[in-house]
Formats: C-alpha cells, sequence, structure tokens
C-alpha cells in the first residue's frame, strides 16, 4: 500500500521530526510504503538557509554584534547537522523536488493510493501564517482517497472565516483523526464533519522498546547520574517570568539532590549558563534519538512542551508540566487522558509536585489501548482503500 504524507517534517525541532518518523515507523508497522512529500513552508525554506539566520542577529547592540554573529553561524549549521542527518537517514522524503508554495505543486504526479495529512499542527493557522492549502492535500486529484492522522489545529477553536475557507478541502476527507479531543468538537460543531476519531500523537502510537530499540546507541545519552532534564521550547514573556521558571528549577534541584541538565539551542546560552544559571552538564541541541535517550534516563522532565510530555510519560519518566501562554491543550489533553493531571504545576510554589507521582501501570494500560485504537482505525482505512482501489 502506497501512502503519500504532507507534514511538518520540516520544522526543525525534536519534536516535529520525531512525529513524521513515528508516523512513518507506524505506517510501516501496517505494510504501508510510506512517502513523505518535501514540503516546507516559505519561513521554513528561510529559516534553511544561512543568510536569513544571521540578518536577525544584526538588531540589537552593536558592542554584542560579533558574539551574536558568530552564536547565528554556529547555530544554523548545528541545527542542519542534527536535523538534516536525521531527515536523510530516517526519514523517506521526495527526492525530486521541494515543495515551498501552492503553485509548486500544478501537476503534481504520484502513483500513490492514499494521500494522507499527517500529524502536529498543521491545521494551526497562527503558527502556520496563514491558511496553507497543501496541507489540506488540496493538489491531490479529484476522486484520490484522501484522509488525515491525528492531525492538530493547535487551539479549541477557530474563527468562522477559516472555517469557511478551508470547509471545502474538509469535506473531502473521507476519515480525519485529530490528537486532541478539542479537535474532535471543532470537526463536529464548525464544520459539521461527524466522521473525526481522536487518536493520540504518532510518537504515542510507537511502544516504548522500539523507541529505546533506535536509541540504544545512546542508552545513557553520556550522562552517568540522575539528574532532572529541562525541555523548555516556549520564549518568556519578560525577565521575570525567565527568572522564577530556573529559581523553580534551582529549587527542585535543592529538593531532590538532583543536578539539573538543559538542552541548550545555541551557543550564546552555553555563555549564559556559565556565567549565570550554572550546570554542571550541557547538552547543546544532541542527536534526535538522543533527545529520546535522556528524556528516558531522566528522574524528572520539566518541560512546556507536548512533545517532552508524551516522551515523559510513553517512556516512564516523572514530567513536571508548565502550561505554555499558547496552544496549551495538547498537553492538558495527553495528561487528562492518562490521569496525570496532577503533574501539571501551576505556580512556581508548588513543589508538592515532588510527593504527586505517576501510576505508570494505569498510564501504560492507557497507552496500549490507545495504540490499539490507533491501529484498528488505520486498518479500517487501509481496508477501505483495497476497497476504493478494486473500483
Amino acid at each position: 500500500m502506497k501512502i503519500d504524507l504532507i507534514t511538518l517534517q520540516a520544522v526543525n525541532n525534536y519534536g516535529s521530526v520525531l512525529q513524521a518518523f513515528a508516523t512513518q515507523e507506524f505506517f510501516r508497522q501496517h505494510d504501508c510504503d510510506v512517502r513523505i512529500i518535501n514540503y516546507a513552508r516559505k519561513d521554513l525554506y528561510d529559516d534553511s538557509r544561512l543568510w536569513p539566520s544571521v540578518r536577525n542577529s544584526l538588531r540589537g547592540s552593536i558592542l554584542k554584534l560579533p558574539l551574536r554573529i558568530a552564536d547565528a553561524v554556529l547555530r544554523h549549521f548545528k541545527r542542519k547537522k542534527t536535523y538534516g542527518r536525521f531527515r536523510n537517514e530516517y526519514l523517506n522524503i521526495t527526492k525530486d523536488k521541494q515543495y515551498i508554495a501552492a503553485k509548486d505543486f500544478e501537476g503534481y504526479e504520484s502513483d500513490a493510493d492514499a494521500f494522507c495529512t499527517g500529524s502536529d499542527q498543521v491545521w494551526n493557522s497562527f503558527w502556520n501564517r496563514g491558511i496553507l492549502p497543501p496541507f489540506y492535500l488540496s493538489f491531490v486529484p479529484e476522486g484520490s482517497y484522501k484522509f488525515a492522522f491525528s492531525a492538530s489545529f493547535g487551539k479549541t477553536e477557530i474563527s468562522p472565516e477559516e472555517v469557511q475557507e478551508t470547509q471545502k478541502y474538509i469535506d473531502d476527507y473521507r476519515h480525519i483523526s485529530v490528537r486532541e479531543d478539542s479537535a474532535v468538537k471543532i470537526l463536529n460543531e464548525q464544520y459539521n464533519y461527524h466522521r473525526a476519531v481522536h487518536i493520540q500523537d504518532p510518537t504515542l502510537c510507537i511502544d516504548p522498546e522500539t523507541w529505546r530499540k533506535y536509541a540504544k546507541h545512546a542508552i545513557r545519552g553520556g550522562v552517568q547520574d540522575d539528574y532532572i532534564l529541562i525541555y523548555q521550547i516556549y520564549g518568556f514573556k519578560d525577565k521575570e517570568s525567565r527568572k522564577n521558571f530556573y529559581d523553580y528549577a534551582r529549587k527542585l534541584s535543592e529538593k531532590t539532590g538532583l543536578r539539573i541538565l538543559k538542552y541548550r539551542l545555541s551557543y550564546k546560552e552555553i555563555l549564559k549558563a556559565v556565567f549565570g544559571f550554572q550546570l554542571r552538564k550541557i547538552i547543546l541541541m544532541p542527536d534526535v534519538f538522543r533527545f529520546i535517550s535522556l528524556i528516558d534516563n531522566a528522574r524528572y522532565v520539566l518541560t512546556d512542551s507536548f512533545h517532552g510530555t508524551a516522551f515523559s510519560l510513553n517512556l516512564n519518566t516523572e514530567p513536571i508540566c508548565i502550561y505554555p501562554q499558547r496552544f496549551s491543550t495538547r498537553i492538558e489533553s495527553i495528561l487528562r487522558l492518562t490521569k496525570t493531571l496532577h503533574r501539571h504545576v501551576e505556580s512556581y510554589d508548588d513543589f508538592d509536585i515532588l510527593n504527586r507521582p505517576v501510576n505508570f501501570d494505569e498510564v501504560n494500560q492507557i497507552l496500549n489501548a490507545e495504540r490499539k485504537k490507533a491501529s484498528d482505525w488505520l486498518e479500517m482505512i487501509l481496508s477501505e482503500i483495497r476497497e476504493h482501489k478494486s473500483h
């Protein structure tokens, strides 16, 4: 069974490339030959080149300009190496052409049996800087079999104008699965689309032992003792918020006797860490599967990330979740599903979180049931595709 998949694989962060890999892996486990369409939004395409990365560093104090430029250059090549190597080695991406704009899809040709909109926030018009028709499979020939696997709007409600613009695309999907229960409500109530089901993020559809198999080259991730891992991906609204976050992390370290480990995404941040927030171990944008190993071997993961939360639960590491200002519904959704809402920290005075452990036996039982639900749903889809082909 040949499936053409469009998703957000071009985003340079761990969650995006891993959800693309997980979708590909999950489909392969069901005997599908998956091809990921090499689509990158214009801003992501620009982000892949050196000049746009350096250009942003030219703003600000002249005294710090050399440091900012050096940081931008080093960070750019590190990102290209980390994520580019992963995409080249582990993702089956179309090599013949890269698609940047909707017009690039004109005359799109494929021998696929079906077309799929993949996971991540493919239908989030805020992050996508507008409505992007290719993520709704606008380019697919009429009469083709279209479905969505664990797609996300990233919010609990969308505007009537957006519904009006995208209604024709949604109506053309044979089946849609979404990764938040709130998205089922959007489709039911705003689109009047009643074939939507709630399927977990594809990273959760892959069992922990499969993830460990891929991460086996970094069992301890180069770390020899217990630690609290910080995976913080959203910016702070002001300096006070940043201070409060790191004060909280330090106090957690003091109360547990565990050292702090933090992913550092830039060389500039390492200098800040050396002269400010002291860490015994700094990890600069580790390889993608090492990311999984570091979560797997942490005692706690302090995070504002959905995928930081999801991998923690899947790998049975205690998450400490801080909701971001925007688009926190997906974190809340997975915590509610796994009966772990008590792992959400509502204030930086909450150290009782250390006394509210996760019942991982219950979490594992729930996630196993969700994996079976996803498998049964995909098998239903594949059965329909085979019937569609026969006609």
